[in-house]
């Protein structure tokens, strides 16, 4: 199965203490695997190769983190997923800002 922005929001399940998010999505015979990740900017016109952590609007592209590091592209067809707004929503409780 490949993991797709959809994916990830379909299985949105909150956010780490370090605010990244988590998902669990049915990954084959394996059953449901717990996946975190984030949007980041996808190093869009820098020259330090840094690549930060943002919310969706400003992405370039999805990182996962920890065991499944690689990065997949955003989905137009996501813009307005349901899982969007709950993400900025958990992201303003935990850090008091919002979109």
């Amino acid at each position: 199965m490949k993991i797709t922005e959809q994916a990830l929001l379909d299985g949105y399940n909150g956010k780490t203490k370090g605010g990244n998010n988590i998902s669990d999505i049915k990954w084959g015979r394996w059953g449901v695997t717990r996946i975190f990740w984030c949007y980041r900017t996808g190093d869009q016109n820098r020259t330090d190769g840094y690549n930060p952590q943002c919310y969706r609007p400003n992405a370039g592209e999805i990182t996962m983190e920890y065991d499944r590091v690689s990065a997949i592209p955003l989905q137009t067809d996501c813009d307005t997923h349901p899982s969007v707004t709950r993400i900025a929503t958990d992201e303003a409780e935990m850090w008091g800002v919002g979109l």
